[in-house]
This record gives structure tokens, sequence and C-alpha cells, in this order.
């Protein structure tokens, strides 16, 4: 644990180690080539982007920014995990945007699609409404425990197993606001 951002962690985390997955730079290159071929697919539309919060937040904030096309924002916010590293199994829906998304061209925005339980509901939840299109981004796919029905059109990274934090990932609500992903050991 000698990376200075997480040094002080210790606290958060307890007995846990963190092991540095994917750094910042890789990230931040990874979420500009989604942006530019978000924009490209969807260059001369005005797609609503979709946010699951709240894991997906500052994938969220920097996809936007990368984009070159103008957008409208929103969020949607379920919850499975709780105070857990392993899914509950059941979606359990907080909030979700107010805004129609009835013949609109959807951009959803996950932090990563493990057993697809959440992204299974918000399609068909986005489904009823009719949009236009639907495009789904995430920036880590568990393909090990994915369906296989389930495949993002844009995934930044596939990854193992490992429970991820950093990024937007939280565990126990800890640990979002590093800027890399790391393994919680």
């Amino acid at each position: 644990m000698n990376d200075p951002m997480i040094a002080n962690e210790a606290a958060c985390i307890e007995r846990h180690r963190l092991r540095r997955v994917i750094d910042e730079d890789a990230i931040l290159a990874r979420v500009r080539e989604i942006g530019k071929a978000l924009s490209d697919r969807h260059a001369g539309r005005y797609p609503v982007v979709v946010g699951v919060l709240d894991g997906a937040f500052m994938f969220v904030a920097d996809l936007v920014r990368s984009m070159t096309l103008p957008c409208e924002v929103s969020f949607w916010k379920v919850c499975s995990y709780g105070a857990e590293r392993m899914s509950s199994g059941v979606v359990r829906e907080v909030f979700r945007p107010e805004i129609s998304l009835a013949g609109r061209h959807v951009i959803v925005v996950e932090d990563i699609v493990d057993s697809g339980r959440t992204l299974r509901y918000l399609l068909r939840e986005i489904r009823k409404a009719g949009p236009a299109s639907l495009t789904i981004v995430t920036l880590l796919h568990k393909q090990a425990t994915a369906s296989d029905s389930l495949c993002p059109d844009y995934v930044g990274f596939a990854v193992g197993n490992d429970f991820l934090v950093g990024y937007g990932l939280d565990y126990q609500g800890k640990l979002r606001h590093l800027p890399a992903l790391y393994a919680l050991g």
C-alpha cells in the first residue's frame, strides 16, 4: 500500500488490503475513447445520458465531458448490494429520472455489470417508456458472472471477479473518491 492516495485509508478498510487494478490514466484514456465513439454514434442527435447511481457518478461526469455533442443528463438510483460485498439478488429502486424517455436516444451508463440483475431491471423499465434508441455503456464488465444474453454496447474494461473500489465504486460507502480502481482483498 505505497500509493499516497490510499495511505490513510487503513481506518476505512479495516483488515482489507487494496491492490491497484486499473490506474487513473488508463481509465481516463478509455473514457475518452468511449466518449468519442458515443459522439460519432449519436452525431446530430440530442441523447439523454442516464447514469446509474451511486457508482457511476464519476464515470458519467468524465464521459459527458469527453463527448462532443450536447446531451441531457439524468440519474436513476437502484440498489442491490447494501453493505455487502455480494449482490442481495433483489433490485430496489430508490428514484428514477423525472424526464420522459419516450422517443429519446437513451444512453445508460453503469459502473459495473456483474450478475446483470440491475441492468436487466433498468432496461425493462426504460423499454416500457419507448425510447427511440438504447445504448448501454459500462465501465467494468465481469464477464465470468454476467449473463451471456446481456452484452453492453461499450465496455471500458473486462475485469475478473475481484471486488473493486475507487472511481465511484465503494465498499460500505467508502473509497469512492480514489481516482484509480483497486481490488479489495
